[in-house]
């Protein structure tokens, strides 16, 4: 029998959550202004619920970063995408940010070269956020930590709960932003 660890317990209980905000982002296509400017606005403004909240001094400054290369791309697409204000989740926890942070950089590879694919050689100049590097070494010390750590219990509780939510957050952004917009343009 394999023992549940909170790593585990984490991939497994969110997997609703997340699928549902791919599912959300699957209908931005990168390949064309609108599309990516809704992808790129929705991350921005997550984001920066994210950054507000975010009790990890390690990550602040790679939070920073990515919330500069978004502004960076969306003033390259000359489109109006207003921000939009987020709240952060009322159950936080700093474990359940870094698995959300640390797996969406990873994740932000695959959609990269959808970009790189889309454009044919000659992408907009808004592929900074795509093209943020992850950090791998970071995300394999994460996840030996959330490995040792165990998948019941108060502080395990509140690191799931607090996931859902944030994906939840990434949801409610795309929602906005998809809400009304054209997407073909």
């Amino acid at each position: 029998m394999v023992t549940e660890t909170l790593r585990s317990r984490l991939r497994e209980e969110t997997r609703p959550a997340h699928d549902a905000v791919d599912a959300l982002f699957a209908r931005c296509d990168l390949g064309t202004y609108s599309g990516l400017r809704i992808f790129l606005a929705s991350h921005r403004d997550a984001l920066t619920a994210f950054l507000w909240a975010c009790p990890d001094p390690d990550l602040i400054p790679r939070i920073d970063d990515a919330l500069a290369d978004l502004a960076s791309d969306l003033r390259a697409l000359e489109g109006c995408c207003p921000a939009i204000l987020i709240a952060a989740p009322i159950q936080d926890d700093a474990l359940a940010q870094a698995y959300l942070w640390h797996g969406s950089r990873l994740g932000t590879q695959v959609l990269a070269r959808r970009f790189q694919s889309a454009w044919a050689g000659s992408p907009p100049d808004a592929g900074r956020y795509l093209n943020h590097a992850p950090d791998p070494a970071a995300w394999r010390d994460l996840s030996e930590r959330l490995t040792a750590l165990p998948a019941r219990g108060v502080a395990a509780d509140r690191t799931v709960a607090a996931a859902i939510a944030w994906f939840a957050l990434f949801a409610a952004a795309a929602r906005h932003h998809l809400t009304g917009a054209t997407l073909d343009a």
